[in-house]
This record gives C-alpha cells, structure tokens and sequence, in this order.
C-alpha cells in the first residue's frame, strides 16, 4: 500500500484503510455484545465455582477473579478466533463492512490474530489502569490511528495488521458475504 494521499486515492476500495469512525462503530457494537457476554460468562463461572467449593471471604475473592478471567478469556478468544476467521473481523466490523488484515492484504493467522487480541487487550488494560491516567494514556495510545497513513492503533502495529475497508475477501479475492 501506498503512503501517499495522491497513491491512495487510486486504490480500490478494498485496500483503503477503514475511516476512523468505522472502527469506532465497530468497537461500539462489539462492546455491547461482548458486555453482554462477557456478563454471562462471568455469572456462569461465578456459579460453576460457587457449585464445586464452599464460600468463604477468600473463596469470594477467588470467585469473582474466577468470573473476571473467564470474561477476559471469553473476550479474548472472540476478537482472535472472529478476526482470524473467513469474515476476517467480528460482528461489528463485519457489520460495519471493514476487516482486519496483515500488510498484504491477507486473512491473518490464527497465531496474528492472537497476538492482535492480546495487543489490543494489554494496551487497553494500560489505559484504563488509573482514572487520572487513563485520558493521557488513552490519546498516546490512540494517537497512530490519527497519525499513522494506514490508520493503524499500536495493537495493529505490534501485531502487523491492517483494518480495511469492504468486506471479507476469499483467496481469490473475491468478496465473502
């Protein structure tokens, strides 16, 4: 892909980088399903745990760790097994017609897609750690998705992927519907 404005704009379609509110879009309704899910999954292991051990005050703070890894790990394992996948992108992006890449323009390995979730998930963590620090670190870390001629967050740097514009496309690039 070209960095230039005038080379970009002779690109088709399917290797524009997605507009900055796509990707905003797409995270919206990810959270949505995922706080959903996420919640569910967290009840579900609350009560797997409460079922096999009795509740102390310590067993209470390992159930709720319990309940918070399973909605991480739940978390985790949609954003890298849907953007590793034919759709090349969760239900927002697909959605919102825009996919997750690698450089070429490529469907990513399961192992990128990997490396993506778990990106996207520590940069995340480290912005929201502290409410104070959270606003400063969220810009610095959203910064390449304004600065970058690709458009790309540090997860997608970190892990060498792109998110493109149209939908997901087959080996002989032709569109996935």
């Amino acid at each position: 892909m070209a960095d230039d404005p005038a080379a970009q704009a002779e690109l088709s379609p399917y290797t524009r980088p997605a507009s900055i509110g796509a990707r905003i879009g797409a995270a919206l309704v990810d959270a949505l399903l995922l706080g959903v899910g996420a919640y569910a999954v967290s009840v579900a292991a609350d009560l797997a745990y409460s079922s096999f051990y009795s509740i102390t005050f310590k067993g209470a703070a390992a159930k709720t760790i319990w309940g918070e890894l399973s909605a991480a790990l739940f978390v985790l394992v949609y954003s890298a097994g849907s953007e590793g996948s034919i759709r090349q992108g969760t239900i927002g992006k697909t959605f919102l017609r825009i996919r997750v890449t690698d450089e070429a323009g490529r469907k990513i390995s399961p192992v990128r897609a990997i490396a993506r979730a778990l990106a996207k998930a520590a940069f995340a963590y480290s912005a929201f750690v502290s409410l104070i620090v959270a606003p400063i670190l969220l810009l610095v870390l959203s910064a390449p998705l304004f600065i970058t001629p690709r458009r790309q967050g540090l997860h997608d740097l970190a892990a060498g992927t792109l998110v493109l514009k149209g939908p997901a496309l087959d080996e002989q690039g032709r569109p996935v519907y």
